[in-house]
């Protein structure tokens, strides 16, 4: 309709047939580290090990360097953002520029809203239901959680894990030749410098760090088997689980077994118990359900070889053990059928 205007318009079509219009390819780069700071909040499906449901992501637009935080609660992103700030502020001697998110209320509250204002940082939002305009953390998002699921599916770990493993898989999408960037990693284009590669290991193996510090006698071993769950970003070593206790060791020096992968092998015996007592179960030759008015007299029949107990059927009430013969509960002769039954 736009090159002919002789032609009536529809107002039906638009209502009908209306879509999403395309979108361009945006030509815009940055010049320099922080003149803009893509933002957003993704959410769990599953609380992890630590208690969170959320994690705050930044990107830096010039290098695409990214920095994420796990929270528990969405309100968590002002404080998040404020220590982000001074610490790459101070870290690049620059100030941020321009600051790009979503429409959500993290962002948009009057106080988040007035930090930005007094500090002269401007504020550019995405329309609502319109994530093609942020189209840079979500393509990171994408990355991120796709890294996430394969370095969980090949350790073999819960997805309780999510956070160590969204860690790790930043750690490695930072130090990555992009094509975005020529072919240089997101690191070397920030830091000016090449990463080392030398000191990467695979995420879920099996570990054993060094603790003889930890020991309390001479008789203790110095190391112990554990699972490696990632790199410490403010320390030069490496994330060590201990399975049995829940600890997290940090250490330098580490030996690495990284054919073996301590999870599976708890799965697959879990597995094996399994299907051992499955196969000795007799509730396998058990097809259906009993209908409502059998399950009591089950559990009756259950239970008379294991406890001295008695039981009768009256006019108006049965009684059964619960739990052991001290205790019982009374059900009204309504919630059976009306024949009788005898043993």
């Amino acid at each position: 309709m736009h090159g002919n205007n002789s032609l009536p318009f529809c107002n039906s079509c638009p209502l009908g047939k209306s879509t999403k219009l395309p979108f361009q390819l945006s030509d815009s780069t940055s010049k320099f580290p922080l003149e803009l700071i893509h933002s957003d909040v993704w959410t769990s499906p599953i609380i992890s090990i630590k208690g969170s449901k959320y994690y705050v992501l930044f990107v830096d637009d010039f290098s695409r360097y990214s920095w994420i935080f796990p929270m528990q609660y969405k309100h968590e992103v002002f404080d998040i953002f404020l220590k982000l700030k001074l610490h790459v502020e101070n870290l690049f001697s620059s100030k941020i520029k321009m600051f790009q998110s979503d429409g959500g209320s993290e962002y948009t509250n009057r106080k988040f809203q007035n930090y930005l204002a007094h500090n002269g940082i401007g504020f550019r939002s995405s329309c609502p239901g319109h994530p093609e305009q942020n189209g840079v953390i979500e393509r990171k998002h994408r990355h991120i959680v796709d890294t996430r699921l394969t370095l969980l599916a090949h350790a073999h770990l819960s997805s309780n894990y999510w956070i160590d493993a969204f860690q790790t898989a930043l750690y490695l999408i930072n130090r990555l030749p992009t094509r975005v960037l020529q072919y240089l990693s997101s690191y070397e284009k920030l830091f000016h410098k090449s990463p080392s590669y030398d000191t990467l290991r695979v995420f879920g193996c099996a570990c054993f760090p060094y603790l003889q510090p930890y020991n309390t006698n001479k008789l203790q071993f110095h190391s112990k088997r554990c699972v490696f769950l990632g790199y410490s970003l403010n320390h030069q070593g490496y994330r060590c689980l201990d399975q049995s206790t829940g600890l997290i060791y940090l250490s330098r020096h580490v030996i690495f077994y990284e054919l073996s992968f301590p999870f599976q092998e708890t799965t697959n015996t879990l597995s094996a118990e399994t299907a051992s007592l499955d196969f000795h179960s007799p509730l396998k030759t058990v097809t259906e359900p009993l209908p409502i008015y059998h399950q009591p007299l089950l559990a009756l029949q259950t239970h008379l070889h294991k406890t001295q107990c008695s039981y009768y059927i009256h006019h108006t009430k049965y009684k059964y053990p619960h739990h052991s013969s001290y205790h019982y509960r009374t059900y009204p002769t309504k919630h059976y059928n009306s024949q009788s039954y005898h043993y």
